[in-house]
């Protein structure tokens, strides 16, 4: 989709991302999903700027705004050196690139009201502020930040032992923040089909909130719902959001994307019903197994006064 021309227009606007916070940050470095990001922001700074409005195409997909002009700039950066990879985090090659590149002071300006925001020690604010800022829909915010977020810490300091018993009996900041999802649901009748899906699926994220509280202290099945969350649920709302949600030069896509969503959409339902039936079958078998700990219990107590007669 991308030509060369325009990847070559590109290449300055991501070198330019690695200069604006030289004075604070030595040598910082981009994930690639940050970089994405940080284009995108700059491209929301820049809403009268013609050229970086077309040279920069967006749709929203698995991490939020993505760009396949910019991936395919990195790609090219990489490979003639100008961009170092470790991991997962690019970083600038200042050996090949010393000095900063030629761009209009438009872009200059831009790029410091975008990154204002950003540091590279810690990009989890501006991540956030990137989804609730600009995110089509409320849910996703709601979900990918608000939810998910908070099933991550509540079970971290479950593991590390730092919830008490009163904690583990206060899970309503669970069950309000996945209510709140199901009230930002999308309006879009392409997700009519996910809502449903995920309204079965907060029913029994519900089950496990409730059984946290009134019965089993464990984490497993928290954890098969940030599971279910992350790989399953926002997969398939990503394969929807971009159909809806895109600029110009992907609507060619819209062809292979369609099915694609259909496919996502059968497999949510297929592991919605596996969840439930696993919910359900962890509970009731904890539920068992505890009513039989009771019978043996109140037998052994008959018998022990029975003998004593």
């Amino acid at each position: 989709m991308a030509s060369q021309e325009v990847i070559s227009e590109v290449i300055p606007l991501i070198e330019e991302a690695y200069f604006v916070k030289t004075d604070k940050f030595k040598n910082y470095g981009f994930t690639v999903t940050n970089l994405h990001k940080s284009l995108f922001k700059l491209k929301k700074e820049l809403p009268n700027n013609e050229q970086i409005q077309e040279i920069l195409p967006y749709y929203w997909y698995l991490y939020g705004p993505y760009s396949e002009v910019v991936a395919k700039a990195a790609e090219r950066m990489e490979s003639e050196g100008l961009l170092m990879r470790e991991q997962n985090v690019l970083y600038l090659n200042r050996d090949k690139v010393t000095q900063e590149v030629p761009v209009d002071r438009d872009v200059r300006r831009g790029f410091n009201s975008a990154l204002k925001h950003f540091n590279p020690t810690n990009a989890t604010p501006f991540i956030e502020r990137i989804y609730k800022e600009y995110s089509p829909y409320s849910f996703m915010p709601a979900f990918k930040i608000d939810f998910v977020n908070t099933i991550k810490e509540y079970i971290s300091n479950l593991t590390l032992g730092q919830i008490t018993l009163d904690d583990y009996s206060d899970t309503s900041v669970l069950r309000d923040s996945i209510f709140e999802c199901e009230t930002e649901l999308p309006p879009h009748p392409l997700f009519d089909q996910f809502n449903t899906l995920f309204s079965s699926f907060t029913t029994d994220a519900l089950r496990v909130f409730n059984y946290l509280r009134e019965v089993d202290k464990d984490a497993i099945l928290l954890n098969k719902v940030l599971r279910m969350a992350e790989d399953t649920v926002w997969t398939t709302f990503a394969c929807g959001i971009r159909i809806v949600e895109h600029d110009p030069p992907y609507a060619t896509r819209l062809k292979r994307w369609n099915p694609m969503y259909s496919d996502s959409l059968s497999e949510l339902s297929s592991q919605v019903r596996a969840f439930r039936s696993d919910v359900l079958s962890t509970i009731r078998g904890t539920l068992r197994c505890e009513q039989d700990e009771k019978s043996q219990k109140f037998l052994s107590t008959v018998m022990q006064k029975t003998l004593s007669r």
